[in-house]
């Protein structure tokens, strides 16, 4: 084994008097028994850039970087990158290294850029499936972003992917009815079940827009058809109680709105509507059998006394 340091010595007094060419020689000598040295790596990398030998002064540039990542030294990574990055702006690899170590850092908005890139060139090389997990990546580092989200969802509808499109798009439609963007909201969710109709979820979602857009009997038509165990579920039933009291089918609604108040009583409005609604249709006796098994609730819950003492006097009437 040769005998490293006098070689590094050899190498040094070779540079001194520029002897650049056989420095070069020697350090790739050091290279052979010491590949993860920086100090040679380092020398490698300036003596192939100062013979014009630009490939090869990436390429070591490269296996610095991956030498850093390794010890962890976050510091030099991020600016090694960049210097091959400024060499070489197509390096998606590296690019995604660098990104990936900006959102350790904590450098959000760099990040989220690099990542952008890095999705960029993914896509021009056809690489759908990398540059669906660059945006996601930046959808991660941005969950608030519903314009993000909509990008991914958009990437993933064009690549076939409709469940993860229709997916991230009733997680932007979320975020914009949490911050009371309604109309964003209703086209968002709208267009999620337009993209994946068997999407459960979707499904929801678009009834729960029709509702709110006086629109209950396609609400009823999305609805229906979801499989008996979804029906047993709260919300959804409640949104079908809703839908059929708004389009006065009440035959309907009185088998769900009773399932619905015998599990949640708290839901007794419903009941309440659904009685009024019979009443409205000159089915009295009927609303008086409903009453009877609401008037517990009602009438001994002070603050639902009036309301109880009104129904019956409407029966009366």
């Amino acid at each position: 084994m040769p005998n490293t340091q006098k070689l590094f010595e050899k190498a040094e007094k070779l540079l001194q008097k520029q002897k650049v060419d056989s420095a070069l020689e020697i350090f790739l000598k050091l290279f052979e028994v010491q590949p993860q040295s920086e100090a040679v790596l380092l020398n490698l990398v300036d003596l192939s850039s100062r013979l014009g030998r630009p490939e090869d002064s990436l390429r070591y540039n490269r296996l610095l970087a991956d030498l850093y990542i390794d010890r962890q030294d976050v510091s030099k990574t991020v600016v090694t990158c960049r210097k091959i990055l400024k060499a070489a702006p197509q390096d998606v690899s590296t690019l995604a290294k660098l990104a990936s170590l900006l959102k350790k850092t904590r450098k959000t908005a760099e990040a989220a850029d690099a990542f952008r890139e890095a999705m960029e060139l993914h896509r021009r090389n056809g690489e759908i499936a990398e540059a669906l997990e660059c945006l996601q990546q930046v959808v991660d580092l941005g969950p608030g972003n519903i314009d993000a989200h909509v990008e991914l969802a958009n990437l993933a509808g064009e690549s076939g992917k409709m469940a993860l499109a229709a997916g991230t798009l009733l997680k932007a439609a979320a975020i914009a009815r949490k911050n009371k963007m309604e109309d964003r909201w209703a086209e968002l969710a709208e267009r999620a079940h337009q993209l994946d109709p068997a999407n459960e979820a979707g499904r929801v979602a678009a009834a729960k827009v029709c509702l709110a857009r006086d629109r209950a009997r396609e609400a009823i038509a999305l609805l229906e058809p979801m499989s008996p165990s979804k029906l047993e579920d709260a919300a959804i039933l409640e949104l079908l109680c809703r839908a059929y009291l708004s389009t006065a089918e009440y035959a309907k609604a009185e088998p769900a709105c009773l399932k619905l108040y015998q599990a949640h009583p708290e839901t007794i409005g419903l009941m309440e509507q659904l009685v009024r609604g019979l009443l409205g249709t000159g089915e009295t006796a009927r609303a008086l059998s409903l009453v009877e098994g609401i008037k517990e609730q009602m009438y001994w819950r002070q603050e639902r006394k009036a309301e109880f003492l009104a129904l019956i006097e409407q029966i009366y009437q």
